[in-house]
């Protein structure tokens, strides 16, 4: 099948049964300057059998969509989960259109959202060390010092991401190297310098305990010592962290999405920044012990966390 290139990537969305998330983040998205201009597809995993109304009224909202140059729905009539819905769904978009921009039901972005993108898409395109793009950063990104607007990082992003059919393709899902990987720490330390609990993750996805597309792909980005483009200020904002996810159910430190500036400024060559490297990873260390069993204590008992963990680099 030959690849369309349309001006525009296309934004593949992926859904289950969160309706008022999901109309947030459509609501969100269809504000965006490009997205009368943008075809959308709207991915929907079929039902458990606890979640047929959930996943019924998600279905019965998506129908409703408006504002996109076109809306393609897919339909799952069995469930198969998040990580699989996710890599056959940006499988089958990326290999027609040649790019994609991915979102999840959860995520509510800047009216720049989709012009950040396309044009991160565009500019490095023909750079075969850039792996993906990034929509959301982390808060410690806003200290970095620099007269670009992005900064190029060893971790990819799954909330609010792009990449093109050349990259995606060569992701080993299979990891086949594991068992090297698994028994030399210098591999395991390299890895980490996009964040402590990289290794740690792979070693759980391999054994079975998660089910993770994100960090496989970051270790194909890793194997092949390529980099992720990273905004300084968010364009992305997750709303999931609030216990109705899978993967994130409890608050984190985010960057506000109106924080951003209009105006991007892109490096002509790709580069890894130490101090923004620093920033980055120093936002994975986790909180000394007593701060999380705190947190803990006070997720269980109200709710939430009573004591916000800000990071620094060492």
């Amino acid at each position: 099948m030959p690849v369309i290139q349309p001006e525009y990537a296309p934004i593949a969305l992926f859904v289950y049964n969160r309706v008022d998330h999901t109309q947030q983040t459509v609501d969100h998205l269809r504000k965006n300057f490009l997205a009368t201009q943008s075809d959308l597809f709207v991915f929907c995993d079929g039902a458990r059998s606890q979640d047929t109304d959930t996943v019924a009224a998600v279905r019965k909202y998506i129908y409703s969509i408006s504002g996109f140059k076109s809306i393609t729905i897919i339909e799952r009539d069995i469930n198969v989960g998040l990580a699989a819905s996710i890599v056959e769904g940006v499988s089958d978009v990326v290999n027609q259109y040649g790019s994609v921009i991915v979102l999840e039901d959860d995520l509510v972005t800047s009216p720049h959202f989709l012009t950040y993108m396309n044009t991160c898409l565009g500019k490095y395109e023909n750079f075969p060390e850039v792996f993906s793009i990034a929509g959301w950063s982390p808060p410690t990104l806003t200290k970095v010092e620099s007269e670009y607007s992005i900064a190029f990082l060893p971790r990819n992003c799954s909330w609010g991401w792009a990449t093109w059919k050349d990259r995606w393709n060569t992701v080993d899902w299979d990891v086949s190297d594991y068992d090297e990987f698994k028994h030399s720490p210098l591999r395991q330390k390299e890895f980490n310098r996009g964040g402590v609990d990289l290794s740690n993750m792979l070693k759980a996805q391999m054994n079975g305990e998660i089910n993770s597309w994100a960090i496989v792909f970051c270790y194909s980005q890793f194997t092949q010592n390529k980099r992720t483009v990273f905004p300084l200020r968010s364009y992305v904002e997750n709303i999931g962290c609030d216990g109705s996810g899978v993967h994130c159910d409890v608050e984190i430190s985010q960057q506000p999405i109106e924080s951003h500036e209009r105006e991007l400024v892109l490096p002509e060559a790709v580069y890894e920044d130490e101090s923004a490297l620093a920033l980055f990873a120093a936002f994975y260390r986790p909180a000394p012990f007593i701060i999380r069993a705190i947190n803990k204590l006070a997720r269980t008992v109200i709710g939430k966390n009573i004591i916000r963990y800000e990071t620094t680099p060492s």
